[in-house]
């Protein structure tokens, strides 16, 4: 079966040369510089990842009350702060013990986080900004504007606008836009270097293999497997005067602008960022060496350098060394030696873990009732293939795969979030595939000979009105606002409730408090701790009764209280993470 061709891309590409292929300017027709995509197409871009991005800040003050409810996303927002004081990690506190947290390092000589410090970094800027919940929900709307650019340029404009859409109405992506986890801004900066690697790639050629026909009237094509069409005129450029001109400058500045972004990927999360890119990467290396230019991955490991150089830098002056990690040094047994005991065997890999990896993926990713994943089963029949459909696919199930290997994974925020970051290819490639039904559909109609064309017009513009409406409906209207009621209230047992119950009970600002209770607990109260402790006024402990002397010792407050905080899991095998308060007291000592 042949994918039918497409009538308003054709005319796109026929009245401005194929705006928005790779190769070629990206030119628009509507206002603005040359070389950049139509007005109209940029402000639907804007509106997309402003309305994404708008989504998860509301989220997250009306759901989660601007409120990190993940122990992972307090360590972070525990370092950012650090970072934003201008240290690389804190003195450790008088008493210890009475300060330990998850995901948090507390030694003998530092306290800090165990995580790489590529989105501490970001949320330093957060809190100077005094605002570290905004983070999450900015790089998510820039995430949609670089799923639009990475489609602009691998396929064609109106994919790159149906991916910004599909990531942008994601339930999970807005969800996990709403707290303060890594894996936003590990997504926002991988699609960017898909984006700068897809331009790199297309630099050159007007057209990626099998996009369609070439304008009327242009040069001779000759079709490539390597990935783009190269032209004869286009060639024999590439091989004289082009060889130090524009078109390379543009070519180099991409590859270093991908090596940048995927350098800081690693930064964010090392793991998801190697196994997600590595295909992309290769992919750009084989077209490269097809075109005898592979020395230009130079400059893409030039990118990477800084980043790579301040990680090391990181880990060596945090953590011991430019190799050691806080995994280690808060696992040694389980992240020791290479992190070798963190593997599961093949067996429990394939046949348990990457089962499951596809069964949620297939219920979060928009919540259709008919499965997710079948949303992608269009490509399986699209004719001529393209090279991009395949790295794309690469990209995604190397990360899920890597993941599933890996002896934990658990669902936050709707879905496996080891997983979240192959939302971006995944919206990508949910894209093409609507575009493709989008084809078959229109080819159907035409079929209709028995109608006039505006009744076809009429009738094609029914059906995809109809269909963008469920497609919108189902993941907005049905998913999103379900997923809110689960997720309100004492998410994983945290809550802004205790602190605004310790406000009404007229805690003063110079206080010692002991938390009691359920020890997940403590969560709500470890980042109102402002280090360094022995400056701070209000100082919040873990009531630990041995060791409450020895607080009162070295935290003299003029207020001392209590709190108690408990809950319980009404479902703790089907619903885990939904707790409901038991418990909530705060009393005075002194």
């Amino acid at each position: 079966m042949t994918e039918p061709p497409q009538p308003a891309l054709e005319a796109v590409g026929t009245r401005h040369g194929s705006a928005g292929r790779p190769g070629v300017p990206e030119a628009g027709s509507g206002p603005g510089p040359a070389g950049w995509p139509p007005r109209g197409e940029r402000l639907a871009v804007a509106a997309l990842a402003a309305a994404a991005g708008g989504l998860a800040l509301l989220i997250a003050w009306s759901v989660l009350e601007l409120v990190p409810h993940v122990t992972d996303s307090i360590s972070y927002l525990f370092q950012g702060r650090i970072l934003a004081a201008g240290r690389l990690y804190e003195a450790p506190p008088a008493v210890p013990a009475l300060f330990g947290h998850e995901n948090v390092l507390l030694t003998a000589t530092r306290w800090c986080s165990k995580y790489p410090p590529g989105w501490p970094l970001l949320l330093a800027l957060g809190w100077r900004l005094h605002a570290p919940w905004l983070m999450c929900p900015l790089l998510l709307a820039l995430a949609v504007a670089g799923v639009w650019l990475a489609g602009r340029r691998l396929y064609d404009p109106a994919t790159g606008l149906l991916a910004a859409t599909a990531l942008a109405c994601s339930p999970f992506a807005l969800l996990m836009a709403a707290d303060a986890m890594a894996h936003v801004p590990a997504l926002c900066a991988s699609v960017w270097c898909l984006a700068m690697i897809a331009g790199a790639v297309g630099a050159g050629a007007p057209t990626m293999a099998g996009e369609g026909p070439v304008r009327a009237g242009g040069d001779a094509a000759r079709r490539t497997d390597d990935g783009p069409v190269r032209t004869a005129g286009t060639a024999a450029r590439g091989a004289s005067g082009d060889r130090g001109g524009p078109g390379v400058r543009r070519v180099r500045l991409r590859l270093a602008a991908a090596g940048l972004l995927g350098g800081f990927a690693l930064l964010i999360r090392p793991l998801t960022a190697l196994t997600l890119l590595a295909p992309a990467v290769g992919w750009c290396a084989w077209v490269l060496w097809r075109r005898r230019r592979l020395a230009d991955l130079v400059w893409m490991a030039a990118g990477a350098v800084p980043c790579l150089a301040a990680l090391a830098a990181y880990d060596a002056a945090v953590f011991g060394g430019p190799l050691a990690s806080g995994y280690a040094l808060s696992e040694p047994a389980r992240y020791g030696r290479g992190g070798v005991a963190t593997l599961v065997p093949p067996s429990v890999a394939l046949l348990h873990s990457l089962p499951w990896y596809l069964r949620h993926l297939n219920g979060c990713l928009w919540g259709f009732p008919w499965g997710d994943l079948t949303l992608f089963a269009p490509l399986l029949w699209a004719r001529p293939r393209r090279a991009a459909d395949g790295v794309l696919a690469a990209c995604a199930a190397s990360l899920i795969v890597a993941h599933s290997f890996y002896f934990y994974g658990d669902v936050i925020y709707s879905g496996p979030r080891f997983a979240f970051e192959s939302l971006g290819p995944l919206s990508l490639l949910a894209a093409r595939s609507l575009r493709v039904l989008g084809g078959w559909l229109a080819a159907a109609g035409e079929r209709l000979s028995s109608l006039r064309p505006p009744a076809r017009r009429a009738l094609r513009l029914a059906a995809a009105g109809g269909a963008g409406c469920l497609l919108l409906y189902v993941p907005l209207a049905r998913r999103l606002p379900e997923q809110m009621l689960h997720h309100a209230g004492w998410y994983l047992a945290v809550s802004a409730a205790p602190l605004r119950a310790g406000v009404r009970a007229g805690v003063g600002p110079d206080a010692l408090v002991f938390v009691a209770g359920t020890p997940w607990c403590y969560s709500s109260f470890f980042l109102a701790n402002d280090p360094p402790l022995a400056k701070a006024r209000r100082v919040f402990v873990r009531d630990i009764p041995p060791l409450r002397a020895a607080a009162l010792a070295a935290y003299p407050r003029a207020e001392v209280w209590v709190t108690r905080v408990e809950v319980a899991i009404p479902h703790p095998r089907s619903d885990p993470d939904v707790a409901v308060p038991t418990a909530l007291s705060w009393q005075r000592l002194r």
